[in-house]
């Protein structure tokens, strides 16, 4: 529905940016899918409610600036919400969901927002790699009395709250771990169920009023950016298409797209639904900021933060 490219001089004010962007857009404003925000303190703070395509939604993304300038951290805190308390921090607010981050810095730079009133995209050029999140609904296969709340968040970083590991609060945008992951292609740190509990990048609200932690690839495998056959185990839930190295251009030299789709093997076996614009794309002969035409649509194309094979590319509608 809307896209903007532009320059933001550091975090907070790619930030205020974001805020501008979704509450003010032409595009948005005119088709009444602007979103509002809820409360909003420079560099520090902006919550966010969203009322979908046809305005009487209540979407809740909640995003805090993280700083430690000793480690050199400038990232974002995104969190999703079932509701809104205006007493409340922005980590309690209800029904809220484990902390994800988005890795930026303190330094200009380029960035891409795509929003319509349901979900907004976020990715930022930050030095040579690209980070990318994705806040707000998915697209569910069933209804909206099956799944009235499909709401999604993932960004790059994971919380990762047990036995002291890296997580958004002492890892930024460099970090070379194969757990610096963009959400369409999340992190497990093992197969133990109790680790996969606690970490994550990409998160569900399930219709049971649970969040879904999602996963593809483990760190102890040997495949670091795309999900191995071999590894899925009975408690994982993952984002598909699992292998699009397997995939290249067309004859014609076009490029087929597939969504991202969100697989569920836990709680129970079955397709949630997929990501609102986000599809996978082969990096065959392709790079990061090229644009695919199909139709009279562009979709942007976006390499897995600082890998850049053939199975690392996304491709983000313009609209």
């Amino acid at each position: 529905m809307a896209y903007e490219t532009g320059t933001a001089t550091n975090h907070s004010d790619l930030l205020a940016k974001l805020k501008t962007f979704l509450t003010t857009n032409t595009a948005l404003v005119a088709a009444g899918q602007q979103w509002q925000a809820l409360r909003y303190t420079a560099g520090t703070e902006l919550l966010l409610k969203g009322t979908g395509l046809s305005g009487t939604d209540e979407i809740f993304v909640n995003i805090a600036d993280y700083v430690d300038t000793n480690d050199g951290i400038y990232n974002w805190i995104v969190q999703g919400a079932g509701g809104y308390v205006s007493a409340n921090a922005v980590d309690n607010q209800p029904a809220q969901s484990p902390k994800v981050a988005l890795s930026l810095w303190n330094n200009s730079m380029q960035y891409w927002f795509i929003a319509n009133g349901r979900r907004f995209i976020v990715i930022a050029k930050v030095s040579s790699i690209y980070v990318a999140g994705y806040f707000g609904l998915m697209l569910p296969y069933g209804t909206p009395g099956q799944y009235p709340y499909p709401l999604f968040i993932g960004a790059n970083i994971p919380n990762m709250s047990f036995n002291s590991a890296p997580s958004y609060s002492n890892r930024n945008y460099s970090w070379p771990n194969n757990l610096n992951s963009n959400y369409w292609c999340p992190s497990k740190l093992s197969a133990s169920g109790s680790e996969e509990n606690n970490m994550t990048q990409s998160l569900l609200y399930w219709v049971d009023g649970s969040w879904r932690h999602f996963g593809n690839f483990y760190t102890n495998g040997n495949d670091v950016s795309a999900f191995e056959f071999n590894s899925i185990q009975e408690d994982i839930n993952n984002i598909a298409p699992v292998r699009p190295d397997w995939i290249r251009e067309c004859i014609d030299g076009t490029y087929t797209l597939t969504p991202h789709q969100l697989v569920m093997d836990f709680p129970s076996i079955s397709m949630a639904g997929e990501l609102d614009g986000s599809f996978s794309v082969s990096g065959f002969g392709n790079g990061s900021e090229n644009i695919i035409t199909i139709g009279s649509d562009n979709y942007l194309v976006v390499q897995n933060v600082f890998r850049n094979s053939i199975k690392d590319f996304a491709a983000i509608k313009l609209a």
